[in-house]
């Protein structure tokens, strides 16, 4: 009779478990499911930032800026100007949450955004340079071609950055949580859409250095310097 308990009880364990791995697959199924019935907006936004101009700066400060932006390079020749634009992306999201069961919920993105910018991008120019000067508009002209090409390559790297965010918000999907760990899977999902598009972003900035240096060769800056002559 014993043995027969025993059995009985190890055959009522593998039921409840079996119900419980059933139980946890339908909400995962349904979670899921309510994803794709309504899926979340993915919203992508840039912003240039402000232009300023700075004068204040001897060429020892210039060529300071001028090896925080990139280190690697050497500089050609002295240094009349320098554009600083300081690229950064930023994600946020809006979650919503539906009801599974009694203890467990479904939290679903709502919305998903992506916010790409120059935080205080400055074109730098040698003080007391004189500004009627050919040399002046010269530096001028080419430090705004800087700008210029940085306002493309931002352009570009939002239109790929909001295909990479909807294959990343697709991947991550929705997430079954309980009320103890709610707030700290909100934090976990935002943290994957952040790093979903770091290395995009990483390529970004490195082409965008490549795209800069194209500029500041010593070819470019002999015929720039021709034309003052």
């Amino acid at each position: 009779m014993k043995k027969i308990c025993l059995l009985m009880l190890a055959l009522l364990l593998v039921d409840i478990r079996s119900a419980g791995a059933v139980s946890r697959q339908y909400m995962e199924q349904k979670c899921q499911r309510l994803m794709r019935e309504n899926p979340p907006e993915i919203m992508v936004s840039y912003n240039y930032g402000q232009l300023k101009y700075d004068h204040t700066q001897d060429r020892a400060g210039l060529e300071k800026i001028f090896k925080t932006i990139t280190p690697e390079k050497d500089l050609v020749g002295e240094i009349d100007g320098v554009t600083l634009l300081n690229p950064k992306v930023e994600t946020a999201s809006e979650m919503r949450l539906e009801e599974l069961s009694s203890d467990h919920g479904c939290l679903i993105p709502k919305k998903v955004m992506l916010h790409v910018m120059f935080v205080d991008p400055t074109i730098y120019i040698l003080k007391n340079l004189p500004e009627d000067t050919c040399r002046y508009k010269l530096t001028l002209r080419h430090e705004q071609t800087h700008a210029d090409i940085g306002h493309s390559a931002l352009y570009l790297f939002a239109k790929v950055a909001q295909k990479q965010l909807q294959k990343k918000v697709a991947e991550q999907g929705a997430r079954i949580v309980t009320a103890e760990n709610v707030e700290q899977s909100v934090q976990e999902m935002n943290l994957s859409y952040q790093n979903g598009i770091s290395e995009l972003f990483a390529k970004f900035t490195q082409v965008l250095k490549d795209e800069q240096a194209e500029l500041d060769t010593a070819e470019n800056y002999a015929k720039e310097t021709a034309l003052c002559r």
